[in-house]
């Protein structure tokens, strides 16, 4: 073998090595955060205080309405509290999905996203109710599961929406200081 032809096989096997090692190398640098997830099903950032009129939280008999009128949220009969409608809105805004975690009907059970388990949240924006099934506790801090109605597919998302499903009406209320 001649010299040119040992150098030619060695770049040709080096751009080889680098072509497939670059897409892992690339996935570690970015921590995976190019993966497409911003066309998921359960993308809530596009609900907005200036386009949402309704918010309803219901798990079994029992179900918490949030309700814009009048230029005020209200949660049943009573005002809310500005900062905690303020901050669940932040929360529609900050959900990271981070996979799918299935595609599959016969899951959803497992993942309590049904209609008979975990929590149901419908949001009516412009007049259009959006209902989504948020599931059990995921494997880390702030992880849950979440299905929108309609859809198939579950995803294994983090933020702090799911603790907000549990307040009671209570909490959402605005308080006695609040209202001075």
């Amino acid at each position: 073998m001649n010299n040119k032809f040992i150098k030619f096989s060695a770049t040709i096997l080096a751009i080889l090595a680098v072509s497939a090692v670059f897409p892992l190398f690339r996935d570690k640098m970015n921590n995976g955060s190019d993966k497409k997830t911003e066309n998921v099903s359960v993308n809530m950032s596009g609900f907005t205080k200036e386009t949402v009129s309704k918010i309803v939280i219901k798990k079994g008999n029992d179900e918490k309405v949030l309700s814009f009128k009048d230029n005020k949220w209200f949660v049943g009969e009573n005002e809310a509290d500005e900062e905690k409608i303020n901050q669940l809105f932040k929360d529609f805004a900050d959900l990271k999905i981070k996979e799918m975690a299935s595609n599959n009907e016969e899951n959803w059970g497992k993942f309590e996203v049904t209609k008979d388990s975990g929590h149901q949240l419908t949001i009516t924006q412009d007049g259009k109710d959006n209902t989504f099934f948020i599931g059990k506790t995921g494997p880390s801090l702030n992880d849950f599961f979440i299905r929108k109605e309609g859809i198939k597919n579950v995803y294994l998302a983090n933020g702090e929406l799911k603790n907000k499903m549990a307040w009671e009406n209570e909490k959402w209320k605005k308080t006695a200081e609040e209202k001075k």
